[in-house]
């Protein structure tokens, strides 16, 4: 069904994948494997987004956050190995994607705050990954939006640029880093009439 869905983007599909997750998250022991757990809740949080960005029910995103939040917590067990604590970065960046989503939905300041909170503990573990350092950039820029606040810009414009540094020229994420960037420099222009941003 995941396939499926993620080729025809029929969201009866993506609801006939969600029950089997869940099903499996409840045959898990409690005592078992926690990087399997982890594992799972992570994959039940993405599917559950995937509903609510096609449904847009808040139980949805709700329960996304949730699932991400017990996953997270299951890497202060000392049971998580060197080897799947590497997964921690994917798993902080998958929450702070949902907290953004929900904030963009319901516009609770402390959802943007959690999301690059989030976002930044992603990019400090791997700081060479331009999609944790792009999706740092557009939880800072959501904020800068709100609340004006310089630093806010200026820093997500410097991690946008370092994501585009890391990016090979022939990946397909390159257009669309450069395209955020650009839009990024004119807010900035607009906000502060500095005519070496639009030249940018």
């Amino acid at each position: 069904y995941i396939c499926r869905f993620d080729c025809l983007r029929d969201v009866a599909d993506l609801i006939h994948a969600i029950e089997p997750l869940r099903d499996a998250l409840e045959l898990l022991p409690e005592d078992g494997e926690v990087a399997e757990k982890a594992k799972v809740l992570n994959s039940l949080a993405l599917r559950l987004q995937d509903k609510f960005d096609n449904l847009g029910n808040s139980e949805d995103i709700d329960e996304a956050i949730s699932c991400l939040q017990r996953a997270l917590e299951l890497f202060d067990s000392d049971n998580i190995s060197s080897s799947n604590s590497d997964r921690l970065p994917d798993y902080l960046n998958n929450m702070g994607n949902a907290l953004r989503t929900r904030f963009d939905r319901l516009g609770d300041m402390s959802d943007l705050n959690d999301s690059i909170h989030m976002a930044s503990k992603a990019a400090e573990l791997r700081s060479t990954d331009a999609n944790l350092l792009n999706n740092l950039s557009l939880s800072l820029f959501n904020r800068f939006q709100r609340l004006g606040d310089s630093n806010d810009i200026e820093t997500a414009i410097a991690r946008l640029r370092h994501a585009i540094e890391l990016t090979a020229d022939g990946d397909t994420s390159k257009p669309h880093f450069m395209h955020t960037l650009g839009q990024m420099l004119l807010t900035c222009r607009e906000h502060s009439n500095d005519l070496a941003d639009l030249n940018e």
